[in-house]
């Protein structure tokens, strides 16, 4: 299922240092929520900071 076309354009926008990706797992499948997120269009570094980066400084995680 497509997000809401508002908040496509606000987590590559505004909101890609602020939100972070998740699913609602095992009730949704993660293979199909991460091909669904690829459909978005993110361009790589949104991506990183979705799926990773934005959870990093969230959590205090320190890089390889």
């Amino acid at each position: 299922e497509q997000l809401p076309e508002l908040f496509q354009k606000a987590i590559v926008g505004r909101l890609q240092d602020k939100a972070l990706f998740g699913t609602d797992f095992p009730y949704v499948d993660l293979a199909q929520a991460l091909i669904s997120f690829d459909k978005l269009g993110c361009k790589d570094a949104v991506k990183e900071k979705l799926l990773l980066g934005n959870a990093r400084n969230l959590f205090g995680l320190e890089t390889e």
